[in-house]
Formats: structure tokens, C-alpha cells, sequence
């Protein structure tokens, strides 16, 4: 595991996995509630993916593991940089990252349009841990695909 400091929210140590010597499915978490990126972390990595975790959307787009996460889970309403304006910066920054809101309030307009996007997936707070982990393997499933096709022809994932 790594440790990194939490720099823009000024938020507590961060436990993150070093994710240099696996294979797994990169989920990255944000959200200002450490009980929320808590309980999702340990749902999320007891299914088989690595996860690491910020506590604000700053931290995440500076941080080095954009370059590796495979699908963003996120808060809508967090402090200074909403879900929504961090799932607008990551669609600038590489539009192939799936990203999957969480939102007790989906009848925003941008929320709305979000649903549009073939790479954005809305989740209405609260829900259960099967829609969750539906969700992410519905956001991973076009790279799974990408992935078989890269393979020798007979051989499986």
C-alpha cells in the first residue's frame, strides 16, 4: 500500500494500493466522506479490483493514478469541485474513462445530460451494493473487450 497526503483538501493520510505490480481493474473513488470511500473501498475490493481513494476532485486530476484508473466512481456533491465538473474535467483529459456518479439529488439538469454519455453512468443515492458492482462492470466491459481482442486467438482472459 501507499500512503500519499491528501495536498488540496488538506484531508487525512490516504491509503492507496501501489498499483505498479498488478493486473486488476484500477477503480478510482472520490468522495469527501470518509465513511462513503470506506464502505465502497472495501465492497469494491473484496470483488476482485484495485482501488484507491481521494478525498477531493483536485487531488485525483493532479495525481498520478488518473494516467492508470480504469473507471471513476464519484460523489456529485462534494466541496470546491463537484462530480460534475470532475467527470466534465476527466471527459477533457481522456474521454475513455468511465466515470459513475452518486447523487441523492438526480433530477439536475446536468445530471440528466450525463446520462446521455455513453461513458457516464448515474447512481441514485441510496443504493445496494449489487447495483454498484453492476455498475462497474458495465463501465469495465468495453475494455474487457479490447482486451480479448488483443489476445492470441483461443485464449481467454
Amino acid at each position: 500500500m501507499i500512503e500519499a497526503t491528501c495536498s488540496t483538501c488538506q484531508s487525512a493520510r490516504i491509503r492507496t494500493p501501489d498499483i505498479t505490480m498488478t493486473r486488476l481493474p484500477v477503480i478510482a473513488v472520490v468522495d469527501d466522506d470518509a465513511s462513503i470511500r470506506q464502505a465502497i473501498t472495501s465492497l469494491i475490493r473484496s470483488h476482485g479490483y484495485a482501488v484507491y481513494t481521494f478525498a477531493c476532485a483536485e487531488d485525483f486530476l493532479h495525481s498520478l493514478y488518473f494516467e492508470v484508473t480504469q473507471c471513476l466512481i464519484t460523489d456529485v456533491h462534494m466541496p470546491r469541485m463537484s462530480g460534475m465538473e470532475l467527470y466534465l474535467q476527466v471527459q477533457e483529459k481522456d474521454a475513455r474513462i468511465p466515470v459513475i456518479l452518486m447523487s441523492a439529488a438526480c433530477d439536475d439538469q446536468n445530471i440528466r445530460n450525463a446520462r446521455l454519455s455513453s461513458t457516464c453512468r448515474v447512481l441514485a443515492k441510496p443504493f445496494d451494493d449489487a447495483r454498484l458492482l453492476d455498475s462497474i462492470e458495465h463501465a469495465l466491459e468495453p475494455r474487457a473487450r479490447r482486451v480479448q481482442r488483443a489476445l492470441p486467438p483461443g485464449q481467454a482472459l
